[in-house]
């Protein structure tokens, strides 16, 4: 089991995100493992129960639950109105309230893994819907991993072409008592691109030397101007120029020009 751990925990880390499909359910003891090691690594771990959540609002509840210890009330404030007290939940809500861990991210500075417990519940509570709220917020994610952990029924949801979430998370399949172990990664793409941290090279000073390698950005073009535009924006500044030199030399027909233009006219 330590080296599932281990396997899940660095995957977590680097950036993508990782979908336990375990026999009967979560496997507490993995999971358990998996948030000390991501803590020991520095990871900001936000363990968030959906376990029995029965519809969308419980659902949105439980993500508020374990976010709002880490958030201004203030920051909370408009999704809190947004939240109905039972039954079903808007799914643009749904969606935002899944982005609170990148807030979280946000806000302390730190990479944050979420662990999503009983993820399964979401398509019993919300439906084939929920899952695209899910995508979304993992297509949009920068700073946070999401840690996904239920029933055997993750392993569709994660690994069918046909479903929302395909392609998403590497599975990690687990039989009953943990006895066997089958990682299955993500299919390469876009969708399963974990955030720029878990491409970058480890040494700090190859980054740096990758870096300095690049060719400087081309300046743009600047915008051609046609020969009108050309032509009145050069007597503009002539005339200027102009008017400049004869207030300076104080010439007299330029004064008395002056004053007539401040005369009040005649009735």
């Amino acid at each position: 089991m330590e080296s599932s751990v281990d396997r899940i925990a660095e995957r977590l880390r680097r950036g993508a995100s990782v979908a336990l499909a375990a026999a009967g359910g979560g496997d507490a003891s993995i999971t358990r493992a998996v948030e000390r090691e991501l803590t020991m690594l520095g990871r900001m771990v936000l363990w968030i129960d959906l376990t029995d959540a029965e519809s969308g609002a419980e659902l949105g509840g439980r993500l508020v639950e374990g976010c709002m210890a880490h958030l201004d009330a203030e920051e909370l404030g408009n999704l809190l109105e947004q939240l109905p007290a039972r039954g079903r939940i808007d799914l643009e809500a749904f969606a935002m309230l899944l982005m609170l861990p990148e807030q979280v991210a946000a806000r302390s500075g730190k990479r944050v893994v979420a662990i999503l417990d009983g993820f399964h519940q979401v398509e019993r509570a919300i439906g084939f819907a929920g899952l695209g709220a899910v995508r979304d917020a993992l297509l949009l994610r920068d700073r946070a991993s999401y840690f996904f952990v239920g029933s055997r029924r993750l392993q569709a949801l994660f690994e069918r072409p046909d479903m929302p979430l395909y392609g998403l998370a590497e599975v990690v399949s687990i039989e009953a008592g943990g006895r066997q172990t089958r990682i299955r990664q993500a299919p390469a793409g876009p969708a399963s691109a974990a955030p720029t941290e878990a491409s970058a090279p480890e040494d700090a000073l190859a980054a740096a030397m990758l870096l300095w390698s690049e060719p400087p950005p081309a300046p743009e073009p600047e915008p051609v101007r046609d020969a009108w535009d050309r032509l009145i924006a050069h007597e503009r500044e002539m005339a200027e120029r102009e008017w400049l030199r004869r207030l300076e030399q104080g010439d007299d027909d330029f004064d008395r020009f002056c004053r007539r233009g401040r005369r009040r006219p005649r009735r």
